[in-house]
């Protein structure tokens, strides 16, 4: 598999995490998880730990990264919130990653992991507020067919580069992009891309992949 294919699905597998496993020493904790729009991951410490040095975090499937672990930005802190409201914003940490192993039992920097900021990032509301606003029906068909959840209400609660996250009622959902998205209009081909999906796995009759929002 090229590094790339590896990158992208081990950033997947972490993104699809709710919990990872932080050692720090001696010292081991279950943390809550979600993942900054660029990869890097923001933890929810159960408790303090003794040292932030050396600290390991343990995805799934053999993933595991290293680094140290500093305060979350007040941004991090937001986006988190909005995908896991009942955390306690003063236990959020963003984990640096200093050395990345991957799916494969290959290496990757920090630099390598890490994505760029997506050119959308100023838009992240209008995209929720769009999906949530206009396309109820579209979601909770991604949901029925692609995840077996049925779910009256779903809502996209975060977007990233490489896919989106939908609350369905206790479930919390990961779609995965095919593209790398930088601008809105990819963000919306790709919801495009996921509804026809849904819709074919439903019988329904796909309407032709424009990329186009409606």
């Amino acid at each position: 598999m090229p590094k790339v294919d590896t990158l992208r699905e081990s950033r997947w597998r972490l993104r699809e995490a709710d919990s990872v496993e932080i050692r720090s020493g001696a010292q081991h904790v279950r943390a809550a998880l979600v993942c900054a729009r660029e990869g890097e991951p923001v933890v929810e410490l159960p408790e303090p730990l003794a040292s932030e040095t050396s600290v390991e975090l343990l995805g799934p499937e053999g993933l595991a990264l290293r680094g140290w672990l500093q305060p979350a930005s007040e941004s991090e802190r937001s986006r988190f919130l909005g995908v896991l409201p009942d955390a306690d914003p003063a236990r959020l940490h963003r984990f640096e990653i200093q050395e990345a192993a991957l799916l494969d039992g290959s290496t990757a920097s920090a630099e390598e992991w890490t994505l760029d900021t997506p050119g959308w990032v100023d838009q992240e509301q209008f995209i929720l507020d769009h999906m949530n606003d206009d396309h109820v029906s579209e979601m909770q068909l991604m949901c029925a067919q692609l995840r077996g959840v049925e779910v009256a209400e779903p809502r996209m609660v975060a977007v990233d580069p490489e896919g989106m996250h939908l609350r369905a009622g206790d479930a919390l959902l990961y779609f995965r992009f095919e593209e790398v998205c930088d601008t809105v209009r990819e963000v919306a081909g790709q919801t495009i891309v996921l509804t026809h999906r849904a819709r074919a796995m439903a019988g329904g009759e796909a309407e032709p992949a424009d990329g186009r929002a409606s």
